[in-house]
């Protein structure tokens, strides 16, 4: 609907029709990035952003400026317009900078996240943080979620989803954890790998992290998008825990060929406490009135197709989330490792 309303009044938006086309990346989406730019930056920067789903890009950011620098990531929701939220920070960080004035601002550690989980506000001095270890996290057969693979399953896991034009449903599958044994500290950057097969020639992989708590709420965490088609990855600015796609073209897919997907799930902030689970969500379709949409309405282009979705989990296709987790004591790690306790919910 809202590209309809574009074509009748495409005065209104005319940036967005340039966009379109614009599909791959290239000169046109460099001019406009900051990030060819960074050793350009000689100025101080205070990088502000929020805790959200699939975040990240104020750490990478701030990771690649070079130039003195600080970093304030705050909780996820929206802000009251005009913005007023940081009107005291701002004055601080000018006062100091352009006035001479010692306002302390420079003295306080370089990074102030907020931490969900515990909602609790942490200072840093490094990024990614010292003693982070990126663990795998599988994909079990019974929508489990375990950091043991799966030893042996052909037989993937499916969902189907209509266009919205035959139906309103949105299927998917979903894996959950077992209690965490005590609290679990995740923050950087994590990504989802995973093996899978479509019946048509392209979909939307859209994949959503949550908090379980015990009665059941769930918090989200990060909300990762993969276009099957821009699949591709760049070898060497890729890691398994950050995958750097190219979007330089677009490879369809074979139909029910078994393809690797990874998705870049963003930076992670967040403690697991002790009894809540972790939740994975893979679908293809979004809504506006998903929570996350209601900040900026932006739900990616849907397919017009019918598609079948096979997740595949076993030794030869080992799907699985990269996880950074932070000072894991190793006998909890041997818990959440051990197979006689994979589905014991």
């Amino acid at each position: 609907p809202n590209i309809y309303h574009l074509l009748n009044y495409p005065y209104k938006n005319p940036w967005v029709f340039d966009f379109l086309m614009h599909p791959y990346d290239g000169p046109f989406w460099r001019d406009r990035s900051i990030y060819p730019f960074f050793d350009k930056i000689k100025v101080p920067v205070y990088v502000v952003g929020k805790v959200a789903h699939g975040a990240g890009a104020f750490w990478d950011i701030y990771s690649g400026i070079q130039s003195t620098k600080k970093l304030l990531v705050k909780p996820f929701g929206p802000e009251e317009r005009p913005w007023r939220e940081d009107a005291e920070l701002i004055i601080r960080w000018y006062d100091h900078w352009l006035k001479g004035i010692d306002t302390g601002i420079m003295r306080e550690p370089p990074i102030h996240a907020f931490t969900q989980g515990i909602n609790q506000w942490r200072d840093y001095t490094e990024w990614p943080l010292p003693g982070t270890e990126w663990v795998k996290c599988y994909l079990r057969r019974w929508e489990n979620l375990a950091f043991a693979p799966e030893r042996y399953q052909p037989h993937p896991d499916c969902f189907l989803q209509q266009p919205l034009y035959l139906s309103n449903k949105r299927d998917s599958v979903k894996y959950i954890s077992m209690p965490m044994p005590e609290d679990v500290t995740v923050i950087g950057p994590a990504a989802f790998n995973f093996y899978a097969a479509i019946d048509t020639d392209d979909t939307n992989w859209v994949v959503k992290l949550s908090d379980v708590a015990p009665g059941g709420a769930e918090t989200g965490l990060a909300k990762g998008y993969l276009k099957a088609s821009h699949r591709a990855l760049d070898p060497e600015k890729s890691k398994p825990y950050a995958p750097y796609h190219t979007h330089s073209q677009s490879d369809p897919v074979v139909p029910d060929e078994i393809n690797e997907y990874n998705v870049d799930m963003g930076k992670l902030a967040n403690v697991f406490r002790a009894g809540h689970r972790i939740k994975l969500e893979i679908q293809s379709l979004e809504s506006p009135r998903d929570p996350e949409m209601q900040i900026h309405y932006h739900p990616h282009l849907p397919s017009s197709r019918t598609t079948l979705h096979k997740i595949y989990r076993n030794k030869e296709y080992p799907s699985h989330l990269m996880l950074p987790i932070v000072g894991i004591k190793e006998n909890v790690m041997e818990f959440l490792s051990d197979e006689n306790h994979v589905g014991a919910l």
